[in-house]
Formats: C-alpha cells, sequence, structure tokens
C-alpha cells in the first residue's frame, strides 16, 4: 500500500514520507477495514479494538478519511501506561482526521491536558477509551468545552487545561 507516515508523539507532530525507524512503533490502516460514514463510529470501533489488548497501557491510532468513508489505522502501543508515541501509516489521497487512544484502569478522568494539546496542535478530534467507565470521549479543538483544573477564571497555568469531553460511545 502507497501509504505517508504521520509519526505522532506525546509533545509533538512531523508528517514524513520516508521509511520508518525500526524503533518506532507504526499503526498500519486496518486491512480490510470496514468502512464507517461517520468519524465517531469509526473510532468506536477502533477504540474497542483497543481496549480487547489495552489492560495496563495505551494503545493508540489514527482515523482517516477517503472516497466518502471514515477507517482506522491498527492500535499500536509504544509500551507506556500514561502516553502514546507511535507513527501512522496514512494511504495516500486519504485525509488525516483524527486520533485516538485508550487510557487503562485508574487513569485519570476527562480529557488531559496533554490530549487537548495534541488535537489543537494536529487540528483533529481526540478520541479516548475509558476503560474503567467503558466510555468513547472525545474532544473537538474550538468546539468542545475546557476548563482549568485549579478552578482559576483568568489564566490557566500551563499543564492545568482539562476537558469532560463529549460522549460518543460505549466501549
Amino acid at each position: 500500500m502507497n501509504c505517508k507516515t504521520l509519526f505522532l508523539f506525546f509533545s509533538f507532530f512531523v508528517s514524513v514520507s520516508a521509511p520508518v525507524e525500526a524503533r518506532t512503533p507504526t499503526s498500519a490502516p486496518l486491512r480490510n477495514s470496514i468502512p464507517f460514514r461517520r468519524l465517531d463510529d469509526a473510532a468506536t470501533a477502533a477504540l474497542r479494538q483497543a481496549a480487547a489488548r489495552s489492560s495496563r497501557l495505551e494503545y493508540g491510532g489514527c482515523l482517516f478519511f477517503q472516497n466518502g468513508n471514515y477507517f482506522s489505522t491498527e492500535p499500536t502501543t509504544s509500551g507506556s501506561e500514561d502516553d502514546f508515541n507511535i507513527g501512522c501509516e496514512i494511504p495516500r489521497g486519504a485525509r488525516f482526521v483524527g486520533i485516538y487512544h485508550t487510557h487503562p484502569f485508574g487513569s485519570e478522568k476527562g480529557i488531559s491536558n496533554p490530549d487537548i494539546e495534541i488535537a489543537r496542535r494536529l487540528g483533529v478530534k481526540s478520541y479516548v477509551g475509558f476503560l474503567d467507565q467503558s466510555l468513547v470521549m472525545s474532544f473537538q479543538p474550538g468546539q468542545t468545552r475546557t476548563y482549568c483544573r485549579t478552578g482559576s477564571r483568568g489564566i490557566c497555568p500551563q499543564g492545568f487545561l482539562i476537558s469532560a469531553g463529549d460522549v460518543v460511545g460505549k466501549l
């Protein structure tokens, strides 16, 4: 498959068309993936697959739009309990539209500050599967409400912005 690779890191994003380094886990487009008409449905299906693998490690991937349908990449982990650093292969001609990942049991409730920041930086919708609540929640930059964890009504200190998110499905 002719793909471009997007590297997603907890703190930054790089888009390349070169081969992926062997040590970077890569999430490839699902083979025989079912096309979805709605982005929320594609994300929920991907998170259900990720949840089946994720008891203590975060698993995640990318979402893309091609030929009028939404698809996901294979859930992948970088082996961490609280972040994910992966590359995603997106087919040429497809449009990158979202990211998804799990929050294992006992993780922070709601959409975390790093999740908000990466969604804003990438300009795409972010989906989180909360295993302990069996919920899929989303954050859409510029649409989903955020608040300051400190309760401040003024300027929120860096790292303290969070969101309750929007419930879009069940795991």
